[in-house]
């Protein structure tokens, strides 16, 4: 995991260098990038981001198409109904318990579009959830990484220092 968020911050620093090393348009704040460069970094990068991202995308996806079908399956539903209901010159009782079972019908298809769409929006909450927590961590591994590598840095510009002074001191004092 802390490999693959690396690789997206280097991602990251070439495309920001793909702008940086862009020529300027004449007469104009804009730069020329190649497109197919920059197309290419980003393509990366999106090879880079954990698969629960894409999978909070498909998943919401997916419920807004069978929320659409739902829909439409009582769109279909009800015209049938209704058209079946002009159909029947019968008495009342009948078009009425039509009438009854087209509404009973909506509902139901109402009902479970609504569910579906919960439970799409529920799991895409929690893959997004996920992803988050997961760039929250990768984050503070970052954030820890560097402070080490501050301290490794801090301690041999110590040892360095230190070896330093012992050579200039070697080098004042008279030969033994």
């Amino acid at each position: 995991m802390a490999i693959k968020s690396l690789e997206t911050f280097e991602l990251l620093d070439q495309l920001e260098d793909l702008v940086d090393d862009a020529h300027a348009a004449p007469f104009t704040s804009r730069k020329l990038v190649d497109a197919q460069e920059l197309k290419r970094v980003l393509a990366r990068i999106r090879a880079t981001l954990p698969a629960e991202m894409e999978d909070a995308r498909q998943i919401r996806e997916r419920g807004h198409g069978i929320v659409s079908e739902a829909v439409s399956t009582a769109d279909r539903i009800r015209t049938a109904v209704e058209r079946e209901s002009r159909a029947m010159i019968d008495e009342t009782a009948v078009v009425q318990a039509a009438k009854v079972r087209a509404e009973e019908i909506l509902e139901q298809a109402r009902k479970q579009a609504g569910a579906i769409l919960d439970d799409a929006d529920d799991e895409a909450d929690e893959r997004r959830d996920q992803a988050d927590l997961y760039a929250r961590d990768a984050l503070a591994g970052f954030q820890d990484r560097l402070r080490e590598l501050q301290a490794s840095l801090e301690q041999l510009e110590s040892q360095a220092a230190r070896g330093v002074e012992v050579y200039e001191t070697k080098l004042r004092s008279p030969s033994a």
